[in-house]
């Protein structure tokens, strides 16, 4: 299960939640209030009542005073299994997008040397090197410029110093393995909204479920049904990975 790339409770105040229900409010048709634990958007407008907390239940005509509601979903208040579960389905969609594991995690990469001097590891950024095994036999980092040993190169090359003579990743198959941390301790601030963004069209796309585009009063609305907003998929494309592992 990858990390979470957003929180709870960003994702509940990106998705701002209508007002609550008031008593004797005016509301036009296409208002949207908070009560009982859901929510309501007004399809006749007029004065709501006097008295009471406001609209209940879950159904299509609910009478409030001079005001009808339809129910539209729980609130987010109530809701916070679904949106919590959401979070990790986009943040593992994200993941295997890009083919990225974005949190700083610790691995291991083993491959077949080509006899070069530089290796490109596959998760990035590389933050450390803790280990350098080449034929079996560990390789030190290198002391000084020019002198033998691995230099990490970042964001995520390895290279080997030490001259004409210095060493290589020699052939060999599955003959070298470094062992190394990659990724990021903070989630960039963009990848982060876009996830948002994702969040956000997931949970609402829900009531509407294969609907394309809907009907009220002679009003044609259409509705998206690319599996993300493009906004979200232009930031993925940045951190896609460029090369197979």
């Amino acid at each position: 299960m990858p990390a979470a790339l957003t929180t709870l409770g960003a994702l509940k105040t990106y998705l701002a939640q209508p007002s609550a229900w008031a008593q004797s409010t005016a509301y036009v048709a296409g208002d949207s209030c908070r009560s009982s634990g859901n929510l309501y958007t007004c399809t006749v407008g007029g004065t709501s009542s006097g008295i009471g907390t406001g609209p209940t239940g879950a159904g299509a005509a609910i009478v409030d005073g001079g005001v009808t509601w339809k129910f539209l979903q729980p609130s987010l208040i109530t809701d916070d299994a679904t949106l919590t579960r959401l979070i990790g389905a986009v943040s593992d969609f994200f993941e295997s997008y890009t083919d990225r594991t974005f949190a700083s995690t610790s691995q291991t990469y083993t491959f077949s040397g080509r006899g070069g001097p530089t290796i490109v590891l596959p998760d990035y950024p590389v933050s450390a090197v803790s280990s350098v095994t080449i034929d079996g036999s560990p390789l030190a980092a290198r002391a000084s410029v020019g002198a033998a040993g691995w230099v990490l190169v970042p964001p995520n090359t390895l290279a080997l110093d030490g001259g004409n003579a210095g060493p290589r990743f020699t052939r060999g198959i599955a003959n070298v393995s470094v062992a190394y941390t990659a990724g990021y301790s903070t989630i960039p601030a963009d990848l982060a909204h876009a996830c948002l963004e994702a969040c956000a069209s997931w949970y609402k796309r829900r009531s509407r479920v294969d609907e394309a585009s809907k009907s009220i009063q002679g009003e044609v609305i259409s509705f998206s049904t690319d599996e993300l907003p493009k906004a979200a998929r232009s930031v993925l494309d940045l951190y896609r990975r460029g090369w197979p592992r």
